[in-house]
């Protein structure tokens, strides 16, 4: 008879956001190395054009069995729930290979049920409820390699249990920016960027 063992995995990592009051994360949540933390910091400013805030280091521990951890091949480049769905889809269908076509045909639903609630917050509540459905049992955090913010894994946790906030810093622009160099999109906007910095530079001197 074999015995499966299970490992208890403790992961060091950051999110980064312009919100200074986040004492608690949402389900879907992701989070990454520092470098990519301050990459998204600078996402957030620069091409969401959420101008407001203040840059934001969030320390945490993601506590979570090796079998609740599933690993994927490729970035699957969107974020919040909706996006989660799509890698719970990449994993079940690696998993199971023999019913891939009956898990997307399931997604497909989801998708078509969440796309025709008009409301925002609706659709969020019903793209939260399916995940949880989907992932109860199965699925509690989504290791990824990072293909956007920079390289390094990053990690997409489902259950908010699993995280443990330990710390909070505020990094200052120049090093957000510098980490916002790392980010797939930083071409699209470096001229902002170079202004941005000479508006910091007038306010320092």
């Amino acid at each position: 008879m074999q015995i499966k063992v299970t490992c208890k995995m403790i992961i060091n990592t950051f999110h980064g956001s312009l919100d200074k009051s986040i004492t608690s994360f949402h389900i879907a949540t992701h989070f990454g190395s520092r470098k990519q933390a301050l990459s998204a910091i600078g996402a957030k400013y620069f091409l969401d054009r959420v101008e407001s805030g203040i840059p934001t280091l969030y320390e945490v521990i993601i506590s979570v069995e090796d079998t609740f951890l599933h690993k994927i091949e490729l970035d699957w480049g969107k974020s919040g729930v909706r996006g989660a769905l799509v890698g719970i889809k990449k994993v079940l269908e690696k998993e199971a290979p023999e019913d891939a076509a009956n898990t997307a045909l399931r997604f497909n639903k989801h998708f078509g049920i969440i796309n025709k609630i008009a409301n925002d917050k609706e659709a969020a509540a019903m793209s939260e409820e399916i995940l949880l459905r989907e992932a109860e049992g199965k699925l509690a955090v989504l290791e990824y390699p990072n293909e956007v913010e920079a390289d390094g894994s990053g990690y997409c946790v489902l259950d908010p249990s699993r995280i443990t906030l330990i710390a909070t810093t505020y990094p200052d622009w120049d090093e957000v920016l510098e980490g916002f160099k790392a980010h797939s999109e930083y071409c699209n906007v470096k001229d902002r960027v170079e202004v941005f910095k000479s508006t910091l530079k007038t306010k320092s001197a």
